[in-house]
């Protein structure tokens, strides 16, 4: 095309994709889980057919003096973190602008969505270890919804007591419940892996399906291998587009948000930045 530049054919093709995806709905209730984590409800007869550690792209409207910023399309991934009929819900942790915009929202107004996107967990056997850290139990807690009438086992870590959530709703749908707090407040003093070897050898785990910080899954990721279990690991990186284009998620040749989020054991072998590097917002390489 003369007198188009490449990165003007790439934003016209984001345009497109992400124009006909993005569905504008309202927000139907909103559950406050402790101080720093909502979770945000909707109806969608797409979205709810999402696979446990998809996500949606949120637009979250900025907003000045009550009037809406088109100007600033500000996108964030987040996992469906339950479903139920036609209604799914995104559980949210505050954290930065976005999310920080998103706490002020109320029932009743609209946030912007593309999706479902990505690759979920897809599970294979009878005996599941599910092993969350902080936020990243929101797609474990779909999971376990979608495993009903296998024997799930489930690891909830988090900082401090008050951090926790999703407590009462795993007890109904898991075996086994193990809750960790870094501090001791409740639970079991240590992280959420540090039960993962005895669960593994007392349950005989045939999967394990892993979702938060990623120093913490890379742990999870050696236990695994060296108890020879097979594992999956929704793993989270910076995104703007969520469609493959930007290429800000990038994992050793993988794209996060096409190629996963979640990745086997398998497939996590053969990288050098998983638990190491990652791409930030300006695209530099940084430590994890």
């Amino acid at each position: 095309m003369a007198g188009v530049t490449m990165d003007e054919v790439r934003d016209k093709k984001m345009n497109e994709k992400t124009n006909k995806k993005m569905k504008m709905l309202e927000i139907e209730d909103i559950i406050e889980e402790n101080k720093f984590i909502k979770s945000f409800y909707f109806t969608d007869k797409t979205i709810t057919k999402a696979e446990p550690a998809q996500f949606v792209m949120l637009w979250v409207p900025q907003t000045s003096s009550g009037d809406v910023d088109f100007s600033t399309p500000d996108q964030i991934p987040m996992s469906v973190s339950s479903v139920h009929k036609d209604t799914f819900a995104l559980t949210v942790r505050k954290y930065g602008k976005t999310t920080g915009e998103l706490f002020k929202y109320k029932k009743g107004d609209y946030v912007g969505m593309t999706g479902p996107l990505g690759r979920g967990f897809s599970a294979a056997g009878n005996r599941i270890l599910c092993v969350a850290g902080g936020i990243g139990a929101a797609p474990l807690l779909l999971l376990a919804q979608k495993l009903q009438g296998r024997k799930i086992h489930f690891v909830l870590g988090a900082t401090t007591k008050n951090e926790l959530f999703f407590e009462k709703k795993l007890e109904k749908l898991c075996s086994t419940l193990c809750i960790t707090t870094d501090d001791g407040s409740y639970g079991v003093k240590g992280f959420a892996c540090d039960p993962v070897p005895d669960m593994c050898e007392r349950y005989n785990i045939d999967q394990i399906c892993c979702c938060g910080p990623e120093i913490f899954m890379y742990k999870v990721f050696e236990i695994a291998e060296t108890l020879r279990i097979p594992a999956q690991f929704s793993l989270e990186r910076y995104m703007y587009c969520g469609l493959g284009l930007c290429g800000h998620c990038a994992l050793d040749g993988y794209l996060i948000c096409k190629d996963g989020p979640v990745f086997t054991s398998e497939e996590l072998k053969k990288t050098k930045d998983f638990g190491a590097k990652k791409v930030d917002e300006t695209g530099m390489k940084i430590d994890i």
